[in-house]
């Protein structure tokens, strides 16, 4: 824990909220600076370009995207070299496939190599745990940041939500020292007009709680981890609570199921739009109106191709994910075999121009149940609070009281210290769980599908079940 974090920790809520919003002060500028409407005035011409003029555009991005990673990042020069392919050599999209696949291990290993040397001294750290658990940190541009910003904007605004309307955020933020004690579940960020909600404590419990304050707070927007926001959602429906109208629920992080679509939906009556990002910079997705998952041409281009390999799969088929991010000038990702599954297939209905994702898939995890805080989900941010230490990482709940941590530790950056520091961040999410480590050499087992599952949990009925066991109690 950090000397801010144990200050912040002993101060009063309110001056809680004062130093979150003091930080979002830094965060606004960051991903705004003085205002994005030049931005976002790009984004809307590209908003009405045909097919035709989108792919001559993204064209345009690219062959200027490859030039600067190829000047200025020594991995991609060297690579691009190797493989005898240049900017002015690509003369349609379909030459992006002339280019090398960037693997994951590759830019964890040799992220230094990767970095461009154009970039300032000064990156917005971003962190990923990745679907596998394997922690990244890269950094981006100020300039990255804002045009990613101004994306998302602009696909709030395609619902009627302006960039300052009152939001409710659901994520792994753990800022709610004594929450079981006080019963505050919840802080506020005022530079963003932002309530940040606790995905940590929604015991059976605590749910009526969190309605009370969304209720008082009237979000127009909520985003966040779709597990979170369904037990909220599924509360509110056995309550017949109708007070909680926001404009739109936009999840997050993890792959939004279709039950928990349903379930969202009829509680809060307002359209779910579901994305697709990431912290490394993966190409933005976003469903419009009319319910397609839309990608921006102008932040990327995604490739959907057999598992392993660079070859397409058919339009409409599943396959690995391979992404080229427009956004991502300090680290560049070309190819980057990003770990997500999903579809493509044609273009959306209301823009020509942006391609339609039928599916992400690769980003499902369980819920953990801890008998403290009841259901958990999207443990995996634990992993961000290490260097690139774990190759590989997955938790999994094996009793009532007890979860098990299996991980590949990096031979030339992992310290033994690295599990104390996961070990505090299991328990700031999870309370009072016994938490075990489980070291494997090279690789994690897989389930029947060949993925990794970065979480492993018992049902709800299951924990019932193993706790009344252990108690000696009668199962069932």
């Amino acid at each position: 824990m950090s000397a801010v974090d144990a200050v912040y920790r002993r101060l009063p809520i309110p001056l809680q909220n004062g130093l979150l919003t003091a930080k979002g002060l830094q965060f606004r500028m960051e991903r705004r600076g003085f205002g994005n409407s030049a931005r976002d005035a790009e984004l809307a011409a590209a908003e009405r370009l045909d097919a035709d003029e989108a792919d001559a555009l993204q064209l345009r991005l690219l062959r200027a995207f490859v030039e600067h990673a190829a000047r200025t990042s020594l991995a991609h020069g060297r690579a691009f070299a190797a493989a005898r392919v240049s900017a002015d050599s690509l003369n349609s999209l379909d030459d992006l496939r002339r280019l090398p696949v960037l693997e994951k291990a590759a830019l964890r290993g040799h992220t230094g190599d990767y970095r461009s040397s154009a970039a300032p001294g000064y990156l917005v750290p971003m962190h990923t745990s990745g679907t596998t658990g394997s922690p990244l940190a890269v950094g981006v541009t100020l300039e990255d940041m804002r045009r990613r910003t101004a994306v998302l904007e602009r696909a709030y605004g395609w619902f009627g939500v302006g960039p300052f309307d009152r939001n409710v955020r659901f994520s792994g933020h753990t800022i709610f020292p004594e929450a079981e004690r006080n019963g505050v579940f919840w802080r506020h960020n005022y530079a963003a007009s932002q309530m940040l909600m606790s995905s940590y404590h929604l015991h059976e419990a605590n749910l009526d709680r969190y309605i009370e304050a969304l209720a008082r707070f009237q979000p127009a927007r909520i985003d966040g981890y779709p597990s979170s926001i369904a037990l909220i959602a599924r509360r509110m429906l056995r309550n017949d609570e109708r007070r909680i109208r926001p404009l739109l629920v936009m999840p997050t992080a993890e792959t939004l199921e279709d039950h928990q679509r349903e379930v969202i939906a009829e509680a809060f009556g307002c359209p779910v739009s579901n994305q697709y990002a990431s912290s490394e910079g993966a190409p933005f997705a976003c469903e419009d109106e009319g319910g397609e998952l839309a990608l921006f041409p102008t932040t990327g281009i995604i490739e959907v191709v057999r598992p392993g390999t660079d070859e397409p799969v058919a339009p409409g088929d599943d396959g690995e994910l391979l992404v080229t991010g427009f956004s991502t000038h300090a680290y560049p990702l070309i190819r980057y075999r990003i770990g997500d599954t999903g579809v493509m297939a044609g273009r959306t209905t209301q823009r020509p121009g942006f391609r339609r994702l039928l599916s992400i898939t690769g980003r499902r995890e369980d819920y953990i149940v801890s008998p403290e805080r009841g259901p958990v989900g999207r443990l995996t941010p634990v992993f961000k609070a290490l260097p690139s230490s774990i190759v590989e990482g997955q938790i999994a709940q094996i009793s009532a009281d007890a979860v098990e941590v299996r991980y590949v530790p990096d031979p030339t950056q992992f310290r033994p210290e690295h599990l104390d520091r996961l070990r505090q961040e299991i328990e700031a999410r999870l309370g009072r769980m016994e938490v075990r480590f489980v070291p494997y050499a090279r690789r994690l087992p897989r389930g029947p599908s060949g993925k990794l599952r970065a979480v492993i949990g018992l049902s709800e009925a299951a924990v019932r079940s193993a706790s009344a066991d252990e108690r000696g109690e009668p199962v069932g």
